[in-house]
């Protein structure tokens, strides 16, 4: 991602600003998981992409442990497909 130019991102210029838009997606909400089907469904409350907030996704899970848990999206809102790892901290 690119910095800007700046150093302030709210005087960003239009090209900066779209970069980071389609660079970056940021969310909240919460989970759960069915390890029995390999499932996460995730309902969103927030996210930076508003047409997400209050619905929930179905996610297939890749690998889950104490410390880790890999899931899939198969189709991103930009029709790619992505791994996501997420890791416990200590």
């Amino acid at each position: 991602m690119p910095k800007f130019a700046s150093g302030n991102r709210l005087t960003g210029t239009a090209s900066e600003n779209k970069a980071v838009v389609s660079e970056s997606l940021g969310s909240e909400g919460t989970y759960t998981v069915d390890e029995v089907t390999s499932t996460l469904l995730v309902t969103v409350e927030a996210s930076t992409f508003a047409n997400q907030n209050g619905t929930t996704v179905k996610r297939h899970v890749d690998k889950i442990t104490s410390d880790e848990l890999v899931y899939l999206n198969p189709a991103t809102t930009v029709g790619a497909a992505t791994v996501l790892t997420f890791k416990r901290l200590r």
